[in-house]
């Protein structure tokens, strides 16, 4: 077992867990239940793409989502979904396509891009095309598959991402001011843009366990800190599967 709980005075101490992204209920609740407190740092600005010009869908074509920004372009340029097939990564993007869209003719629901392309592959007949609504900084994982598969995927780039301007601050002087015993990537991006300050205060996060969210974050989180590192993988994107990866390696 490589993960030790912190000892101060022969007492167990507040378990503290750092979460690289905005402040969200859903995961504060789930970590206090399983006695640690979370603090949240929102590392990424993101950003609607205003001179896209919205693509024209046809009634047979079906549209790919893998975050909610991709979901806010839409909304904001009035494009209709309904009657047709909607493949989306995580329930939380999912729960919002829904809230927006209820006629939609089919919603599949995946934890990471490349079980969501074996899914579309298994369900849908290779002639359907598809529609990919993507980031900036967006993996290849959804077009390079599909076409692989000979399956027609158009992607449009409707949104950016860019680091916040005042993250490294904000994040130096929380890594000084806390010992944390879990710090939690949601993105290979947010690892990007945070493993400068990391690696900087790493005598301040030697004892701390990584979790990566998906397979692609935790490559990026070895790419920059190496194979060594305590690393714990979180293949269901939610509350619930993060508490259940901390709870296995608290054991």
């Amino acid at each position: 077992q490589w993960y030790q709980r912190r000892v101060r005075g022969g007492l167990n101490c507040v378990m503290n867990c750092l979460l690289l992204r905005d402040q969200d209920d859903r995961y504060e609740t789930a970590l206090r239940e399983i006695g640690l407190t979370p603090s949240f740092l929102p590392i990424l600005e993101t950003r609607t793409l205003p001179h896209v010009i919205p693509p024209i869908l046809s009634p047979g074509e079906g549209v790919i989502c893998t975050s909610k920004h991709s979901v806010q372009y839409l909304i904001e340029q009035e494009i209709d979904l309904n009657g047709l097939d909607v493949g989306v990564v995580g329930p939380a993007t999912a729960v919002f396509m829904k809230e927006q869209w209820e006629s939609m003719e089919s919603v599949t629901i995946a934890r990471n891009a490349k079980e969501l392309c074996q899914q579309l592959l298994d369900k849908f007949p290779s002639s359907k095309p598809w529609t990919f609504f993507r980031g900036e900084k967006s993996l290849e994982t959804v077009p390079v598959t599909l076409s692989d598969n000979h399956v027609s995927c158009r992607c449009v780039t409707v949104y950016a991402v860019k680091v916040r301007s005042d993250m490294s601050g904000a994040l130096s002087h929380l890594l000084e001011a806390e010992v944390f015993d879990f710090i939690v990537f949601f993105s290979p991006s947010g690892v990007e843009y945070t493993a400068d300050v990391l690696n900087l205060h790493s005598g301040l996060i030697e004892s701390a366990v990584f979790v990566a969210f998906g397979p692609s974050t935790a490559n990026a989180v070895r790419s920059h800190f190496g194979e060594n590192k305590k690393l714990g993988v979180c293949e269901n994107p939610t509350p619930a599967g993060l508490v259940n990866v901390l709870q296995k390696i608290m054991g």
